[in-house]
């Protein structure tokens, strides 16, 4: 059943915020009065950075990151950013169904922009490994790429709440839909809290990490390590049968071939004997 988010989601107020796509900072005006210890707001758009630095001059607990976010394993230094008529839909991808949701839409141009992998983001935070963290995704287009990167490489276990802006349609190319990015989320032990509408196409998502999911995942990976190393020992005992197989193999084919040798000695022996036999009737 859908749910209006009314209030805020994370209780009790966590420790950090990280903010992908911050824009100008709208999404986090609610957030700002509670005593979180630390804002980083990651925006890449040139047109956005002087609202979200006017806001790191008020307080100190935010930082503001001019980068734009992307999940590949190794993204280059700079990246071309779709710059729109409603900076909202400013994107490192080329829209998809965007333009047909939205007719009034236009692109009014592209801007190079600094690229920092997810992994080097979460590196250059240093998140303590045992705080209470909240990961707030509003960057459209490569939502579903950052959470491929974060589940795959473990890092997502930095956060206990997920906000995920995202729409049920393929707004972008190379995106995914709301629905898919869902279903990343809940895999890797995340519950669904709440949503609400933010524009005619999209909604945002509160997901917090599941106690009883993630012990389970776990579980899941203990069984599956014990698994590999049963396997590893199953493995290492059949080598060991075939290696001793071989030798008893071996030893066999030595053995018969020590018995034809010493057949053929005792041939040769009595051959011997009978010529020296043979030898001395001569001499006599």
């Amino acid at each position: 059943m859908k749910t209006q988010q009314t209030n805020s989601p994370w209780h009790p107020a966590p420790d950090t915020v990280i903010c992908i796509g911050a824009g100008r900072g709208e999404a986090l005006d609610a957030y700002f009065p509670l005593p979180v210890a630390r804002f980083l707001l990651v925006e890449p758009s040139p047109a956005n950075l002087p609202a979200l630095r006017r806001l790191a001059r008020q307080d100190k607990r935010i930082e503001v990151l001019p980068y734009a976010i992307s999940g590949a394993a190794t993204p280059p230094a700079h990246g071309m950013l779709h710059i729109l008529n409603n900076t909202t839909f400013n994107s490192l991808q080329s829209s998809g169904q965007l333009h047909e949701l939205l007719p009034g839409l236009r692109e009014t141009g592209m801007t190079e922009v600094a690229l920092l992998g997810i992994e080097a983001l979460i590196e250059k935070a240093a998140l303590p490994a045992k705080g209470d963290h909240v990961l707030m995704l509003e960057a459209l287009g490569d939502s579903a790429a950052i959470l491929r990167r974060l589940i795959d490489s473990a890092l997502i276990d930095h956060f206990r709440h997920v906000t995920l802006r995202a729409s049920p349609d393929l707004l972008f190319r190379n995106d995914e839909t709301a629905e898919t990015c869902l279903q990343f989320l809940q895999e890797a032990g995340y519950e669904l809290r709440g949503q609400e509408d933010t524009d005619i196409c999209l909604t945002r998502y509160y997901l917090t990490q599941s106690g009883l999911i993630k012990e389970f995942r776990a579980m899941r990976a203990r069984a599956d390590e014990t698994d590999r190393r049963l396997a590893e020992q199953t493995a290492a005992l059949d080598r060991a049968q075939a290696e001793i197989a071989r030798l008893q193999s071996a030893s066999a084919t030595e053995l018969e071939a020590l018995q034809a040798r010493l057949a053929d000695m005792e041939v040769r022996a009595k051959r011997a004997e009978g010529a020296f036999k043979d030898r001395d009737v001569r001499m006599q």
